[in-house]
């Protein structure tokens, strides 16, 4: 039932019958079937609302209780690694999450997901050159290349590389217009911040202005108004 619940993105709900399923768990010695799953499902909920230490426990609570006989064990463990190291790199826990990600790295799984983390940890710790490296390893996809051009484009501004930093954010537009048209979305929120951040490297303060305004009408579904 919290399943339902949680695919209808009704998180109060699933989250009662969850800890319903859990409070079952505490009347028995023995690990339950499916018990790592319903925790790590908890864990996955509160980080999606924000609670990133709680949703860290549980995501170690799910990888204490993971049998090595299990047949998928390997996929499993990687699973709740990763997850727990993106609440650790949510936590601003840079290194702990590193050492995860690192650990994972040589297994293939989440590349893509481990080694934009990587960048960003790197972008977060003032390494903008190491952070670029990591990214350009990831793979393009059709879901990830306009926060993936953005993210090269912020490390290329933190360095002050100006012409680099223009042509990952084009790129990001281009890859923005392919995918999702004129809808708004939080991605191209960013290409236009960053455009607006380069903007003021370039000493263009009036077109600064101009692209932070679209960043805001990009981030809310309410506003339209391009008039400064």
């Amino acid at each position: 039932i919290g399943s339902v619940y949680y695919s209808q993105h009704a998180f109060d709900s699933a989250v009662s019958y969850y800890k319903q399923a859990e409070n079952i768990t505490t009347r028995y010695a023995q690990t339950l079937d499916g018990e790592q799953r319903l925790y790590n499902r908890l864990g996955v909920i509160h980080y999606e609302t924000g609670n990133y230490k709680l949703a860290k426990n549980y995501f170690e609570k799910a990888l204490a209780l993971l049998p090595p006989t299990d047949p998928l064990y390997a996929e499993f463990k990687a699973n709740f690694q990763n997850n727990i190291a993106s609440a650790l790199l949510n936590l601003e826990m840079y290194d702990t999450a590193k050492s995860i990600y690192l650990q994972l790295l040589p297994l293939d799984i989440y590349k893509n997901e481990v080694t934009q983390n990587l960048g960003l940890i790197d972008l977060s710790l003032g390494n903008p050159a190491a952070a670029i490296r990591w990214f350009k390893k990831s793979g393009i996809t059709d879901g990830n290349s306009v926060f993936l051009y953005n993210k090269i484009a912020k490390a290329y501004l933190e360095m002050k590389n100006q012409d680099s930093a223009a042509r990952y954010l084009n790129m990001a537009m281009e890859a923005n217009l392919k995918w999702n048209g004129q809808t708004k979305n939080v991605a191209n929120g960013l290409s236009h911040f960053y455009k607006a951040e380069l903007a003021l490297l370039q000493n263009k303060p009036q077109q600064s202005i101009e692209f932070y305004q679209q960043s805001i009408i990009q981030f809310h579904n309410g506003v339209s108004d391009t008039s400064l």
